[in-house]
């Protein structure tokens, strides 16, 4: 895309010089993200196994969405991770801290993964990277030049 010579950028620039380009400096971030240290590598895993157990199973996505409007979520489902749009992990990360308590109560029985809804180190280690994630998608976007007055404006 962004080759000395024959590239895209390049083509473009030739036609119209006066064109502007960046260049994503966030691919490196994807990368660390992938390369996280043991102890936080099985949060994000073990958070998108439990999103899929309820997302890619139809009656399980519906009985989860009629629990969080019995309690009166904010929403009615959680976020399917993909694995080429890393700044979705983020949004997946921050959607199931949201309804954490939710999940918690649907998973009672259900599977193995009850025992991460509970465990307090699990859930601290998850809010944290889902407050990274967030500031990167954030700052991904700055880069692109959206909404820059808003890039590090605190949610409570």
């Amino acid at each position: 895309m962004c080759g000395k010579n024959s590239s895209v950028v390049t083509r473009i620039l030739e036609q119209s010089s006066c064109a502007l380009w960046t260049h994503c400096s966030l691919d490196k971030e994807a990368l660390v993200s992938k390369a996280l240290p043991e102890y936080f590598k099985t949060v994000p895993n073990t958070a998108v196994k439990v999103v899929n157990f309820i997302k890619t199973r139809p009656l399980q996505a519906r009985l989860f969405q009629k629990l969080c409007e019995k309690m009166g979520s904010p929403y009615s489902s959680l976020l399917l991770h993909t694995e080429f749009r890393w700044l979705s992990r983020g949004k997946v990360l921050a959607r199931l801290v949201e309804l954490r308590n939710e999940v918690t109560i649907y998973l009672e029985g259900k599977n193995e993964y009850i025992e991460h809804q509970r465990n307090e180190q699990f859930l601290l280690k998850l809010t944290y990277l889902a407050d990274i994630f967030s500031k990167l998608n954030k700052f991904n976007l700055y880069l692109k030049g959206s909404n820059a007055s808003d890039m590090f404006t605190v949610h409570d």
